[in-house]
């Protein structure tokens, strides 16, 4: 799940010594793609607004982290105003999309949200997260594995990521093959932490995008939610 991120009894933010100092101190000379936008919370704490960069990802699949990202952040939205108007939800827990931390919720916001894509769009066949189909021909466009990267350390989920990417999808028939990660972490963080995921995962720093936005995690605490996308050659 995430870094620094939110996985504990309480739901709170625990930030893990041995993650954050191996975070490299220095960013790279280019980054991925990242759409960042923010609603409602002020300042925006992502780490770029709309910024195109040099990135080797299908543009399709990059469209597909920003479908994905938006339906994530209207949901979260919804939440918020509920829980707002609602004083009896606030009583066990705060929170946003974060109310709801959970892969399966996060998957099918995901699949309704691709429906305009042109595209079949198939969830849970073949051992995939997702799939997606030519509507003429069957052939599938991508298969898509989904992981939430939450924990304190960030080395918990680590193992099933790798399974999911270098099992899973480098073994699946599809023209592209797509790993979504949904994660969480303090203000101002994102991409420290992709970049920590991706040099613990070997990966390079051109083919992924992300979508993140500002919320509150369940103490009402401000932090950023992303959802990033890893093409898997």
């Amino acid at each position: 799940m995430s870094v620094g991120p939110l996985d504990s009894a309480v739901g709170a933010w625990t930030m893990s010594r041995s993650r954050w100092a191996t975070i490299r101190a220095s960013s790279p000379t280019s980054a991925p793609r990242i759409a960042c936008l923010s609603l409602s919370f002020e300042p925006n704490y992502c780490y770029a607004s709309l910024i195109e960069l040099d990135i080797r990802m299908h543009p399709n699949l990059a469209r597909l982290v920003d479908l994905a990202g938006m339906a994530i952040e209207s949901e979260d939205r919804q939440i918020l105003e509920a829980t707002a108007a609602n004083p009896t939800a606030k009583l066990r827990r705060g929170g946003g999309i974060l109310r709801f931390n959970n892969e399966r919720f996060y998957q099918f916001i995901v699949a309704k949200s691709l429906l305009s894509m042109p595209y079949k769009v198939i969830v849970e066949v073949d051992f995939h997260d997702l799939v997606l189909e030519e509507p003429d021909t069957g052939k599938r466009f991508a298969v898509v594995e989904m992981k939430r990267w939450m924990s304190a350390s960030g080395e918990r989920e680590l193992p099933g990521i790798r399974t999911d990417m270098f099992k899973k999808l480098q073994n699946a028939s599809a023209t592209h093959k797509l790993i979504l990660l949904f994660s969480a972490n303090p203000p101002g963080q994102m991409h420290e932490q992709i970049n920590w995921l991706l040099a613990k995962l070997n990966l390079p720093l051109d083919r992924w995008s992300s979508y993140c936005f500002t919320t509150s995690d369940q103490n009402n605490a401000a932090v950023e939610f992303w959802i990033a996308g890893f093409e898997f050659m």
